[in-house]
């Protein structure tokens, strides 16, 4: 078995797994970051959930929203850090680190366990040979309760490298060069075991990049816009830069916002100063398109080469359904 098998079956209390199966796991680890926390909070209310399977081992980072940017967010932050002081779990408090970094330094990414975190950039944990997954927030939630989840069993595609790279060549450059000649279509849903005598020559740093570059092969950018012509300019532009998008409607409530967010994970996020105070808190990086319009007009005119191939995810819908929430596809 490859080691993402041999560690689900572990964890599965079976003898083997193949690819494909449907597996319930125990995990060892949770960890939730402040950008969802406060999803998470309110699902527990209104489930009535008051315990979770170890509070030693679920912990809270507060490291997306160092500085709140306005009251409403500090209020839900506030609100995120007395929900986890309640369950008595494992606090990082604003300041101490970005959530995966201090994650691994503090030793929560152990050889051999599965760790599972509402933050895309979980899998930096592969850098110590766990099976680290990130998650959405109404995901995350049923672990935190019964210290379990499902997965289905990964495929798992080798890199084998020979030789050793130029002094001024990083980690982060081979990883790009890598997947500018193999694409991405190779390593979809996949776990990814690298070999060859390069990777004995790397720091953990180096090692904890690459792992990283799991959440960056189809980055999914939020659009929230008014509709307009440059909604058209934006979806052509975030396609022929290899991403996805997720369509936000500015007419949506708040609470329908902050569940699309934290479902879809997106790490960016598009939008106008005219909508800042309607976006509720989430983990993505804010750009306002009509504050940064001058250097955007400074930039080059020449049609951008897309590298984009019809097996790669273009965008996430999200459904108005039958249930409280949205159904996300």
């Amino acid at each position: 078995m490859t080691l993402a098998e041999r560690i689900i079956a572990n964890h599965a209390n079976r003898d083997r797994v193949a690819p494909g199966e449907l597996v319930t796991v125990a995990v060892d680890r949770v960890y939730l970051q402040d950008g969802n926390s406060p999803t998470i909070r309110k699902l527990f209310a209104e489930n009535g959930f008051t315990e979770v399977f170890d509070p030693s081992r679920i912990g809270v980072f507060f490291d997306h929203s160092v500085l709140a940017p306005d009251i409403k967010i500090a209020d839900r932050l506030r609100e995120a850090e007395d929900f986890a002081e309640k369950l008595g779990l494992c606090i990082f408090k604003a300041g101490t680190g970005i959530s995966q970094v201090v994650a691994l330094e503090e030793g929560w990414f152990e050889p051999g366990t599965i760790v599972v975190g509402s933050d895309s950039h979980t899998c930096t944990g592969g850098a110590l040979q766990c099976l680290a997954l990130g998650m959405g927030a109404s995901d995350i939630v049923a672990p935190m309760i019964t210290g379990k989840t499902w997965l289905r069993v990964p495929e798992t595609a080798w890199i084998e490298t020979y030789g050793v790279p130029q002094q001024h060549t990083r980690a982060k450059d081979v990883m790009l060069y890598t997947l500018l000649k193999l694409g991405q279509k190779p390593f979809l849903y996949k776990s990814i075991e690298w070999s060859g005598n390069w990777l004995d020559t790397l720091s953990l740093d180096a090692i904890a990049t690459i792992a990283n570059m799991g959440v960056g092969r189809e980055v999914l950018v939020g659009i929230f816009l008014e509709r307009s012509l440059l909604v058209a300019a934006v979806i052509l532009g975030i396609l022929k830069a290899g991403g996805a998008f997720v369509a936000l409607d500015p007419t949506y409530p708040q609470e329908r916002l902050a569940y699309m967010l934290n479902e879809s994970q997106a790490s960016v996020l598009l939008t106008q100063k005219q909508f800042v105070d309607k976006l509720p808190p989430s983990g993505a990086k804010v750009v306002c398109l009509d504050s940064i319009s001058e250097a955007i007009a400074q930039e080059n005119e020449e049609n951008l080469v897309s590298r984009t191939t019809s097996d790669r995810l273009a965008y996430v819908i999200f459904t108005s359904g039958q249930q409280e929430n949205p159904k996300v596809f």
